[in-house]
């Protein structure tokens, strides 16, 4: 793009193809480890990349700070919880609202003299329900 700016988009499963083709290249060894720093070619990549290996004993720091982990799931399942009790009182609110507007419905057709037959068939209550409101 400029002297001073480059964007290169790689292709993981491409690049995991083509180490095969050439394992002593050091970008080719980077893409192996972002894909998975757990298959055993990234370990005996790491026996002689100590950049490789450092990122990976970083990384594992990182995984096994337990408290850091604890904190962040329960983050996570309490804004999930929110937005689920969010999503449920709408939902519950909207369902009784359309109930309502549907008896109200029901009973201004029962009071007009449209039979019951017809009553069901347009709001799609059953005929208990109409009974209930008659």
């Amino acid at each position: 793009m400029t002297p001073y700016l480059q964007i290169d988009i790689i292709e993981l499963p491409k690049a995991i193809k083509e180490y095969e083709k050439n394992r002593k290249n050091e970008m080719l060894q980077w893409m192996m480890f972002l894909e998975n720093p757990e298959n055993k070619e990234v370990a005996k990549i790491m026996e002689n990349n100590e950049n490789i290996k450092e990122a990976k004993e970083e990384l594992d720091k990182i995984s096994q700070d337990d408290i850091l982990r604890r904190m962040a799931l329960k983050a996570e399942i309490q804004r999930m919880d929110q937005e689920e009790l969010i999503y449920e009182a709408r939902r519950d609110g909207k369902k009784e609202g359309e109930q309502k507007a549907i008896l109200e419905t029901a009973k201004k057709m029962l009071v007009k003299g449209i039979d019951i037959e017809t009553v069901i068939e347009i709001t799609g209550l059953t005929k208990k329900e109409i009974m209930q409101i008659q």
